[in-house]
């Protein structure tokens, strides 16, 4: 984590050289960037009356397009995140006045989905996942020594529709990527034959960054289905176990 905000400071001092500054007083805060008009433009930092840094803001033509931090009056992180055209994307970390990470969650263009994690004097004790609907689906207790404790909720969970174009039906695919810590969860996309044990992986889902994967199945070889493959694995408390659903789409009409 704290490799993380290493990046995002090394990536403000990159873009901050060269970088023309004005500072004006506006409203009860200094602000301090390259300004168009009243526009602020590039690094944007926010003082106190006092001249204490509260904020480190990117912007482009008045727009938050980047990286962000905001302090504590003792000169700590308070927390971060990126936006792109003024929404927050990717992950926000807040950590308390100490400088341990308190709580992470994730922004898709402004929506928070997937997993929360929560912590206590660095150590996590909570991971929480939460759908688009803000509906949890999935949570991991931890002990003090950070090992599970007890899980609940579905493993695989995954949204299908039929797409009908011209002739043929296809299958809109919405997964669902859980990634607890200290917990190794891998998921695949398969075809197995009807009526048999036969089946075959034809694409995993590892390495994705955001939370979930959406993508389009055209119609499956005849005789053969999709089913959506998770290995979990817990090397903590020695659970190894393999879920797998199959991918069941309603049938479409013109």
């Amino acid at each position: 984590m704290y490799k993380y905000i290493g990046l995002l400071i090394l990536l403000f001092a990159c873009r901050e050289t060269g970088q023309k500054f004005e500072k004006r007083k506006i409203g009860d805060k200094f602000v301090e960037t390259t300004f168009k008009d009243t526009l602020y433009n590039g690094i944007t930092k926010f003082y106190s009356l006092k001249g204490t840094l509260e904020s480190k803001i990117y912007y482009n033509a008045g727009i938050k397009n980047g990286p962000a931090i905001n302090y504590y009056s003792n000169g700590g992180i308070n927390d971060s995140v990126n936006f792109r055209n003024g929404l927050e994307v990717g992950k926000h970390y807040l950590f308390d006045e100490s400088g341990y990470l308190k709580y992470t969650d994730y922004f898709f263009f402004g929506k928070r989905v997937g997993g929360r994690e929560f912590y206590e004097n660095g150590k996590i004790y909570e991971y929480d996942f939460t759908d688009f609907d803000g509906r949890p689906i999935f949570r991991v207790k931890y002990d003090a020594n950070e090992d599970t404790e007890r899980f609940r909720g579905e493993v695989i969970n995954l949204n299908v529709s039929g797409i009908l174009r011209g002739n043929q039906t296809e299958s809109a695919l919405m997964l669902y990527l859980l990634a607890p810590p200290y917990i190794n969860i891998q998921y695949s996309l398969g075809l197995y034959k009807n009526n048999s044990k036969e089946m075959k992986v034809i694409a995993d889902f590892n390495g994705i960054k955001k939370p979930f994967c959406d993508t389009v199945l055209s119609s499956p070889p005849k005789g053969w289905n999709y089913l959506v493959k998770a290995d979990f694995l817990d090397s903590a408390i020695n659970f190894h176990k393999i879920y797998i659903q199959p991918i069941i789409v309603d049938s479409v009409s013109n």
